[in-house]
């Protein structure tokens, strides 16, 4: 009987929904359509979903579980395939139901267990976590049986362990490759193909303390960059709001892992920055002449736990072969690479706790107090990276939150460890007390933009040498993003949330001096030339020297320098790496370079010259943020070889034939939180809320990129209440009395 009552709520929900929350009118906010309507906690076997007027899903329950099922659901609505294609390829089933170039793809995610670890592991999570899990899963197979025309034939089988195993081969993904830095041999093997899902490439994240704002409430703020979509048309993080249970959160999540990774509640805010961190080893291990699956420790011969596996690939035969395990470190520890007899072993802290880190983020979301939140740190399972935190209390922190094994003295984590001796192993886990942790600085403000800890400050305030090397620090480490974000946040002045909002977005970079001098060089030396005897080109030449570092839409002078700049990409080949080494260095250039470099000037004029707007285009007309057929300004730049990357950027690659280039890397998804009552929430992804072209929230939010303005995450009930487009209740079928 629920099951038939849920097809017709299904089936007549949004009708439902009005009739019983007295929807009566509608609004209009530009194109958005929106509905009045109050916004409550549905009943347990039940959840509200909303969606605000950008298409965001707003999660609505009085059961965790609930909630969870609505996230499914929702997650599947809006990317659906992005999320099947997570699965698939972390069950090791690619090549034989998609692609079968992906074969060595499917080894790597076999030979690190991350399903069958999950399998074993889901038992051991709590009661609750156990049901959201199952709830999410059940939520997205109600959307594929509700909507099998758009289920792809390749779909997987669908299990609550699955999210547990994405989350492994994500809080693995750099630390599986230890072997390949070390190891130059390494590089030939297949395992170099490996892409583990949802690899992160570089971000920011700052937080402010509430003495430096003029709101006297702390403000958090992250913005991770790298691909947009990693695959197409996967988009890597996406946002929903859950009000469920205990739980009351924003989160900020890849395809089918809801578990938190980046977004606030209403007491904390966090986000990671890449970092350099050792909690992996590469091992290598001598076998024996006569029987490769044994090995010597401390004389005392041990063997290889060994498992066979067979792959199945797509219109062709099945692949057979064997995993090898060693037991470094009381962890299994997989071989990756032979070299005549030595086996190269990666053991990782990580190894076979699938899930832990999901049982982590959600102590994360519901502390309330900073007690709270370091007993869910201690915990010490999830991603290692640089971690920026603040919170309602008036906290700010940073650490490295993952596990950090305590290495013998003379073990260098960062090299090739001897494994044919008890004398090397780990001592253990480093506990919290034991990190770098910093807590509210005298500074007033903490930032890291991928650099060493001890540079996070205008004035050194950590020393490495204090230390163990397997810490991570690499002294000095710095780039143009950091050395910004410490110019604008350092100092004793206040910040209010808009200006807050203007460093988030941020669009300058320096180096652009070193080449404002090199081009007014070539103004000099090619004075004569027949391309300055026009008034546009002399115009043209006068915007390109008289750059002031900001990249925004309405420079013409960021576009004349950008557009040189990728014009000599594209014309000079390697010889234009060549000529940024020695700008950068501040080395004279040849005569054949500075030929090279005035000929890209030239180009970049004509190429210009096409468009119907040359005289007046500016940035943001030809570079460009978008997907399907929209096409909005963009801002920012991320060249990385000539350090020339701002704080909010942009990657750009040719558009087609159309002249323009188009963003499809840079800041993916940037959010600001300050903790005032109520509190302030805002974002703006690259492209919009759903990653099926059909939906008008494919890349709506494109246009907000250039404007450099964000949207505001409704985290508030009263402030939903008026931004929704749709609302849906859904029947979950999930017992009243299960937990």
């Amino acid at each position: 009987m629920l099951k038939g009552l849920s097809r017709v709520l299904l089936t007549l929900g949004c009708l439902v929904t009005i009739a019983c929350s007295g929807i009566g009118s509608s609004d209009q906010i530009g194109n958005q359509v929106t509905i009045k309507a109050t916004v409550a906690e549905a009943a347990p076997g039940r959840v509200n979903i909303y969606r605000d007027n950008w298409g965001v899903p707003h999660i609505y329950a009085q059961r965790e579980q609930d909630g969870y099922w609505g996230l499914g659901y929702a997650a599947a609505e809006d990317r659906l395939e992005g999320l099947l294609l997570s699965f698939l390829t972390v069950r090791g089933e690619v090549a034989k139901k998609l692609d079968p170039n992906k074969l060595g793809e499917d080894i790597e995610y076999r030979r690190w267990r991350f399903i069958e670890n999950a399998r074993e592991n889901f038992p051991r999570l709590s009661p609750q976590l156990q049901a959201n899990m199952t709830a999410y899963i059940a939520g997205v197979q109600r959307y594929l049986d509700d909507h099998p025309e758009r289920v792809p034939k390749w779909a997987p089988t669908l299990e609550p362990s699955l999210p547990l195993a994405l989350s492994a081969a994500f809080m693995m993904a750099r630390e599986a490759f230890v072997c390949n830095s070390l190891v130059e041999s390494v590089a030939t093997a297949h395992y170099r193909d490996w892409k583990p899902l949802g690899l992160m490439t570089a971000s920011n994240g700052w937080a402010l303390a509430p003495e430096r704002t003029t709101d006297g409430a702390a403000i958090f703020v992250s913005d991770s960059h790298g691909s947009v979509e990693v695959p197409h048309p996967h988009t890597f993080l996406n946002s929903a709001r859950i009000k469920a249970g205990a739980l009351d959160a924003w989160l900020l999540d890849l395809a089918g892992l809801p578990m938190g990774l980046k977004g606030h509640s209403r007491h904390f805010a966090w986000a990671y920055t890449e970092g350099l961190r050792y909690p992996a080893d590469c091992i290598a291990v001598t076998t024996e002449t006569d029987d490769p699956t044994a090995y010597k420790m401390d004389d005392i011969v041990k063997r290889m736990k060994t498992e066979p596996y067979i792959i199945e690939v797509k219109g062709g035969e099945s692949i057979r072969g064997v995993f090898e395990y060693t037991q470094h470190n009381g962890v299994l520890s997989p071989v990756v690479h032979r070299q005549g007899d030595t086996a190269y072993v990666v053991s990782n802290a990580y190894m076979g706790r699938a899930g832990f880190a999901i049982e982590q983020f959600r102590m994360m979301l519901g502390a309330q107090s900073s007690y709270q939140m370091e007993a869910a740190l201690s915990r010490r399972d999830i991603y290692p990276a640089n971690l920026i935190m603040s919170g309602a209390d008036g906290t700010i922190r940073f650490i490295r939150p993952g596990p950090t094994p305590i290495r013998p003295k003379g073990v260098d984590g960062s090299a090739v460890v001897d494994g044919s001796t008890l004398k090397n192993a780990w001592l253990g886990i480093r506990p919290l007390d034991e990190m770098l942790h910093i807590v509210n600085p005298s500074e007033g403000y903490l930032t890291n933009s991928n650099v060493s800890p001890d540079m996070m400050f205008a004035e050194p305030r950590i020393d490495p040498n204090d230390y163990p090397p397997d810490f991570g620090f690499e002294p000095g480490l710095t780039n143009t993003r950091q050395l910004r974000a410490i110019e604008l946040l350092s100092g004793d002045n206040k910040l209010s949330f808009e200006d807050a909002v203007d460093v988030l977005i941020d669009a300058h970079a320096e180096g652009y001096r070193k080449w404002n001098t090199v081009f007014s060089s070539l103004g000099a030396r090619y004075a004569k030339d027949r391309y300055f005897m026009t008034s546009a080109f002399d115009e043209f030449f006068k915007s390109l020297i008289s750059l002031d570092g900001n990249f925004v839409p309405e420079s013409r002078s960021a576009l004349a320098h950008h557009l040189t700049r990728n014009v000599l990409y594209e014309s000079a080949g390697d010889d234009a790496n060549t000529i940024e080494d020695a700008i950068v260095a501040e080395k004279a250039l040849t005569a054949e370079q500075q030929e090279a470099l005035f000929s890209a000037v030239r180009m970049a004029f004509d190429k210009l010259q096409t468009r119907s707007d040359a005289a007046t285009a500016t940035f943001g007309d030809l570079y460009r943020v978008g997907r399907g057929g929209m096409r909005e300004s963009s801002r920012g730049i991320q060249l990385w070889k000539s350090g020339m990357v701002s704080l909010f950027n942009s990657a750009y690659v040719a558009d087609g034939d159309s002249g323009e280039y188009i963003a499809e890397g840079g800041s993916r998804h940037p959010f600001i939180v300050q903790f005032t009552k109520p509190i302030r929430s805002m974002s703006a992804a690259a492209y919009g809320a759903s990653d099926n072209p059909e939906s008008p929230h494919y890349s709506d939010q494109s246009v907000l990129r250039g404007e450099g303005k964000l949207r505001n995450n409704y985290f508030n009930p009263d402030e939903l209440s008026k931004a929704i487009e749709s609302q849906q209740t859904y029947v979950t079928d999930i017992p009243i009395n299960s937990h």
